[in-house]
């Protein structure tokens, strides 16, 4: 009986151990390609460019807890709970409230800073410069509060693997390309934060249809 309880828990084990290895393998690619993009801003667009950028990821940063409500968290939380009741209503239920939520919360946030980047660019930063960087940082806040609210359910899902490919290396991928590409182009500091939107956008376009592939998935193999 001891054998057969031990037996039933290795597929488990491996499952976890397969996920956390492929979760290590994405951070280290992840903080490898930050790591490449950062190097390429400052050399190729120089150390000014370079820091008023960290700047504006600095605000966009800030600005992030408020778009997202604390709903990610609870996703990861609720849907594999409803999930092991067998309640798929309330799955869904709570995916659509947080998805909401989240788009109204950040589409608020993003268009107060919006609204307010004169103000910063000027009043706190002194450097009217970096008002349109903020304006153009603003129109990211949506897609990334999404983007990370789907990614966190694809943990609520219990299959990390596409956390990884979307969060950590597509959206680090979309961003190296870019900003590659806006530089070669000759845009300067305004190039980078459209580059930045952009792959942010496209990670979020990304994250949709696997979620929508996933959910096919599951539905199919009810």
């Amino acid at each position: 009986m001891e054998n057969r309880s031990e037996h039933d828990a290795i597929p488990p084990l491996k499952k976890v151990l397969k996920g956390a290895g492929l979760f290590l393998l994405g951070t280290f690619l992840s903080r490898f390609i930050t790591y490449f993009t950062r190097i390429f801003i400052a050399r190729y667009f120089g150390p000014e460019e370079y820091g008023l950028f960290s700047l504006g990821l600095a605000v966009v940063g800030f600005a992030a807890p408020f778009a997202a409500l604390g709903l990610p968290i609870a996703i990861k939380r609720y849907v594999p709970y409803y999930r092991a009741k067998m309640e798929e209503a309330r799955v869904k239920g709570v995916m659509l409230f947080s998805f909401l939520a989240v788009a109204l919360a950040s589409a608020i946030t993003g268009g107060v800073l919006f609204l307010l980047s004169s103000q910063m660019a000027t009043t706190v930063f002194h450097n009217p410069e970096l008002k349109d960087v903020f304006k153009v940082f603003a129109m990211s806040i949506p897609f990334a509060s999404l983007s990370s609210l789907l990614a966190s359910s694809f943990e609520g899902f219990q299959d990390i693997k596409y956390r990884v490919y979307t969060e950590r290396i597509l959206s680090n991928v979309f961003k190296l390309v870019f900003i590659i590409l806006f530089g070669v182009l000759g845009y300067g500091l305004l190039g980078i934060a459209f580059a930045y939107t952009i792959a942010t956008a496209l990670t979020f376009s990304s994250t949709i249809i696997i979620m929508k592939l996933l959910s096919d998935k599951l539905a199919l193999e009810k």
